[in-house]
């Protein structure tokens, strides 16, 4: 007879995300005024006088708010930032920083503060330690036997470290994971970091345009996507938040229309939060995959189906979004659905397994 020990109610995740946020939240209230900024306020006559001599590399021009970067040897990275506000007046302001030699970027990014130097170093490697343990056992619990994990790059000085981790748990448990790198559109070697994923046993990449501040259909982010294509690399993408422009169906729609070859998992039934525009623009492409995760919550089982079939049932994939959800009530939703055996088998695992078959 099998014995089964009694689980607290709560996952020890849970308190070690309790910590974490309140971290963050020190990090955002109280830090701040004991560490020197990370983005240097400059006057606009500043900014102008920086601009006559050549010393911007990089600017962002927002509605009330031009962000840029000059070159600091000093520097972590090479730049330091600043901001300064924008004068609405200036029409001649962009002729100027092109004829300067300015690159145009939509975000620039900022410098890491202390603290998040030290959670990224020491807490978070924790912290996807003790979720990969947990994440195996509540996927046991739920019948699950193996796993696609991931994470997400936030800046892309974390690029080559999750990247590290993501390999070395994958060789650690190759029966149980199947790893998905990260990259991030302002990596500085975007074609090597690809090389180095497909080297190193990863089988794709994970983007989340929202949490990187990058839009999916950015030149940058479509030169990436390109480079992806061309080693067989898909993408697994955030897609869709109704609060934000970065991550909308449309913008997907729009990176394969430029990259045909490019074969994407659009997470979230196509669109989180915005399930029904989503298969509007991406139902019935050739290379889109849906996955089920962070959608079965929100949706009536009958939609859920729907929105599924739209894709075709050979197209979706069971995900759960953990630690976002509870594997076992991940399941629980999806066996409400209102699909055959068959096609709850294919969305199970059979499709995945085909999906990484056919990647060579």
């Amino acid at each position: 007879m099998k014995q089964e020990s009694k689980t607290p109610k709560k996952p020890l995740i849970f308190y070690y995300l309790i910590a974490m946020l309140v971290l963050l939240l020190l990090n955002a209230l109280v830090f701040p005024s004991l560490l020197s900024p990370r983005v240097k306020e400059v006057s606009y006559d500043q900014f102008l006088s920086l601009v006559e001599q050549k010393e911007v590399k990089q600017v962002a021009i927002e509605d009330d708010v031009i962000l840029f970067t000059i070159k600091d040897e000093a520097s972590k990275d090479g730049y330091a930032y600043y901001q300064t506000g924008r004068i609405q007046q200036d029409s001649d302001l962009v002729n100027r920083l092109k004829e300067s030699g300015a690159e145009f970027s939509a975000v620039i990014p900022t410098q890491d503060s202390p603290l998040l130097n030290f959670l990224m170093t020491w807490v978070f490697p924790i912290l996807l330690f003790v979720a990969l343990g947990q994440l195996m056992a509540h996927g046991e619990a739920a019948g699950i036997s193996r796993f696609l994990v991931h994470s997400v790059a936030v800046t892309p000085s974390r690029v080559h470290s999750i990247n590290d981790y993501l390999m070395r748990v994958s060789a650690e448990h190759p029966d149980r994971l199947i790893g998905f790198g990260t990259l991030h559109p302002d990596y500085e070697d975007v074609p090597g970091e690809l090389d180095r994923i497909k080297a190193g046993g990863l089988h794709g990449v994970k983007l989340h345009p929202d949490i990187q501040t990058f839009l999916l259909d950015d030149r940058r982010a479509v030169a990436m996507f390109r480079a992806m294509a061309e080693r067989s690399l898909p993408a697994l993408v955030h897609t869709g938040d109704y609060r934000y422009a970065y991550s909308q169906p449309e913008r997907m729609a729009h990176v394969l229309d430029q990259v045909p070859d490019l074969k994407v998992i659009c997470a979230h039934l196509g669109g989180w939060s915005v399930w029904k525009e989503a298969w509007r623009v991406l139902a019935g492409r050739p290379n889109v995959w849906v996955d089920t995760s962070s959608s079965l919550y929100a949706l009536e089982p009958e939609e859920a189906a729907r929105i599924i079939r739209r894709y075709g049932t050979d197209r979706a994939f069971f995900g759960t979004d953990y630690p976002m959800w509870d594997p076992e009530e991940e399941m629980a939703r999806f066996l409400r659905l209102p699909l055959t055996d068959g096609e709850r088998e294919q969305i199970f695992h059979l499709n995945f397994e085909a999906f990484l078959r056919d990647l060579g």
